[in-house]
């Protein structure tokens, strides 16, 4: 899926970021990972806020949810329907730039 996802920030605080794509909506893309993260109990918005608080089993559910949820993604997408996958309509972005 590296052509759709990739990593940045700083390994302590790092996010997981959707690349632009003219034949996917990255806002669906987002929307089934977060859907599909929060189904699996897991608080997600993007980003890794890992701590010493973090035990080895919250980190093995989390890894246990990526295992589950990318391949759903991948089918998705390669499918085109991620749209038939989501419970809700897709996010939209909270803030837009104004262009003048």
């Amino acid at each position: 899926l590296e052509n759709i996802f990739y990593i940045s920030g700083h390994p302590s605080w790092s996010f997981i970021n959707i690349k632009n794509n003219d034949s996917i909506d990255p806002m669906a893309i987002k929307t089934l990972v977060l859907q599909e993260m929060f189904a699996q109990g897991i608080i997600f918005i993007g980003s890794h806020n890992i701590s010493s608080a973090h035990s080895d089993k919250d980190l093995n559910k989390l890894l246990f949810a990526y295992d589950n949820i990318f391949p759903l993604v991948k089918k998705a997408i390669e499918n085109n329907t991620i749209m038939d996958y989501l419970r809700v309509r897709p996010i939209t972005p909270l803030f837009q730039v104004r262009n003048k």
